[in-house]
């Protein structure tokens, strides 16, 4: 994130930015989620600054998955920031209903809601409910074919990638289907995360983060 130097200078942005909590203040003061609050300050308060999204090859970032537990910390961190931001943006601030609606039903809420553990086992059954299974000759071919659908649906949002490393579709799918399994899991750490959203420690990046003392406020003029 590329953000400009008088904006961070600002004395009121920095009073609000060390002190920020959430949950009607009864939580804080919040490590995470620095991000979102400098977004939110500048759609709100700065009118002559927007957000721009660079979505081209100069702007991807690689990275690796680190060590296996600091890992799964960093993600249930980045997953607790999901249900603060995103019913932040959706109840308090709800600024995102007028400027952009259409994110709503595509990013806000299917993040919030997105539990395909959950979900694919429940449209499996509906499915087979249904007139056109319990009357078909071949129950398990339909099945097959639902299931399919299912599965390739989870690689839309990755076939820019795939695009870009066609070797990695096999190593995510054979021998092991590696991605639809952490999917589920992810479910399942979603889950979790929405249970234990006021824990706003800054686990993973910094296993010491949890520790540190917050920053004094900027004494006021």
């Amino acid at each position: 994130m590329v953000i400009w130097t008088e904006i961070v200078q600002d004395n009121n942005f920095r009073i609000i930015f060390i002190n920020e909590c959430f949950f009607f203040d009864l939580f804080g003061l919040l490590n995470p989620d620095n991000d979102n609050f400098i977004i939110y300050w500048v759609l709100r308060y700065l009118q002559n600054y927007e957000i721009k999204i660079q979505y081209n090859n100069n702007a991807i970032i690689k990275t690796i998955f680190g060590q296996y537990l600091k890992f799964l910390m960093q993600y249930e961190c980045w997953v607790c920031t999901t249900f603060r931001s995103n019913s932040y943006s959706l109840i308090t601030d709800c600024m995102v209903w007028r400027r952009w609606p259409w994110i709503i039903w595509t990013i806000y809420i299917p993040s919030l809601f997105n539990l395909a553990f959950f979900w694919d086992p429940g449209m499996f059954y509906v499915f087979t409910q249904t007139k056109l299974y319990l009357e078909s000759r071949s129950p398990i071919l339909f099945l097959l074919c639902f299931g399919g659908w299912i599965y390739l649906i989870k690689l839309v949002k990755l076939m820019p990638y795939f695009w870009r490393y066609f070797m990695d579709f096999f190593l995510f799918f054979f021998p092991i289907p590696a991605y639809p399994l952490f999917i589920y899991y992810y479910s399942l750490l979603k889950l979790w995360a929405g249970i234990i959203f006021w824990n706003h420690s800054w686990t993973g990046r910094n296993l010491d983060a949890s520790r540190a003392k917050p920053f004094p406020s900027p004494a006021k003029q």
